[in-house]
């Protein structure tokens, strides 16, 4: 399958892993490095929430014990732990300590500098994350997660340009990776939010047979059709979404419904009743996936911004402050990022511009796709 180095592996194909390892330990119990990959398969399911129940991280905890009776001084048991602190209880600095005794016990340490990098950059301390994504680099130039992490990395640190040499360099390796085409149309919307240059890009993706619909699904910042509506195409922005089975951004970041676009797009066309019945539509999508997920600050923000279009102001800013309260900057330095801007955004949507401002300086004051012009 692809390597998607952020989205993560799609449900099917990680619960096609769970059952191999689950085989293969069943052939050979004292097989310990199976119960480490047995581990992050678990931690992948939690942290890109197809099962963000407490299951997978009790089979992940146990999985890793298990690995350490049968050896003690496996590696990969430890990086598995690390994995484990970082995505599952999100205890950056337990992480680190796991992958320092990892490090004792191998020579190659790319993987241990990669993950020590993504768990820098949780803690916002970027410029130690870009040393340690160069390490593992180093180490390892053809991984795919390096070179991914290190373009988008290096655009939130406001190098746009360098980000962009890592995606060219990551498609050398994996030219039909939608994912890395709509990391690479953002930032050349971020480098000077011209959309011709970002337009090139889908034209590139498209001698690889990959179509804007299929960026769509797999873009984590800008969807193709949002092109159309930056350039105020808007009617062909609402024919892609009208034609098209895509569902929406709904990622480990965001979870933006399609009718969400539909609305926002209604509302710039000046339709308020159309954008009215596409904000309802959100809301009940919405409110359906709370019950199931009744803390998900994703869900939380959507359903801000939802209450913000249908006009029910002290919805609106509670659903998007408790959101920030659920996940903080503190508990998490990059994605926390999202939390506010959506905040922000249901500021600005209620007209409480003074407390929009307020969101809006906390974005500029941290690193990442919201400040890149203070670092360039």
């Amino acid at each position: 399958g692809k390597s998607y180095f952020r989205r993560g592996r799609n449900k099917q194909d990680l619960n096609t892993a769970l059952n191999l390892y689950k085989e293969s330990i069943d052939l050979d119990p004292d097989f310990a490095i199976a119960y480490t990959a047995l581990s992050r398969c678990y931690m992948n399911l939690y942290w890109f929430r197809y099962d963000h129940s407490q299951f997978p991280l009790i089979e992940s905890e146990k999985a890793i014990e298990t690995a350490l009776r049968i050896d003690p001084d496996l590696p990969e048991a430890y990086i598995a732990k690390a994995d484990y602190y970082y995505h599952g209880l999100l205890e950056y600095s337990k992480a680190l300590e796991q992958l320092q005794i990892a490090s004792k016990y191998v020579s190659n340490h790319s993987e241990i500098s990669l993950l020590s990098a993504l768990v820098y950059r949780r803690m916002g301390k970027w410029d130690t994350a870009i040393e340690e994504f160069e390490n593992a680099y180093k180490g390892d130039p053809t991984n795919l997660r390096i070179v991914g992490n290190m373009g988008e990395t290096y655009a939130f640190a406001g190098k746009y340009q360098t980000g962009i040499d890592y995606f060219d360099k990551y498609l050398i390796l994996e030219p039909d990776n939608a994912e890395c085409y709509g990391l690479k149309l953002h930032l050349n919307l971020l480098m000077d939010g011209n959309t011709v240059k970002a337009r090139k890009v889908i034209e590139e993706a498209a001698m690889n047979n990959i179509s804007p619909y299929v960026i769509s699904i797999d873009a984590l910042y800008t969807p193709p059709f949002m092109l159309d509506v930056y350039d105020g195409n808007y009617q062909e922005a609402l024919d892609f979404l009208s034609t098209t089975d895509w569902a929406g951004q709904m990622d480990v970041m965001q979870y933006y419904p399609k009718s969400m676009f539909q609305a926002m797009i209604y509302e710039l066309m000046s339709i308020p009743e159309k954008a009215f019945a596409y904000y309802d539509s959100m809301r009940i999508v919405l409110e359906k996936n709370l019950k199931e997920y009744p803390e998900d600050p994703r869900i939380l923000s959507s359903l801000g911004i939802a209450h913000a279009g249908l006009g029910e102001k002290d919805k609106a800013i509670n659903y998007g402050r408790e959101a920030v309260r659920l996940y903080s900057l503190e508990k998490d330095a990059f994605l926390g990022l999202n939390r506010i801007e959506e905040l922000a955004l249901i500021y600005v949507m209620v007209e409480e511009y003074s407390a929009a401002l307020e969101q809006i300086e906390i974005l500029l004051s941290h690193h990442g796709p919201y400040s890149c012009l203070l670092y360039t």
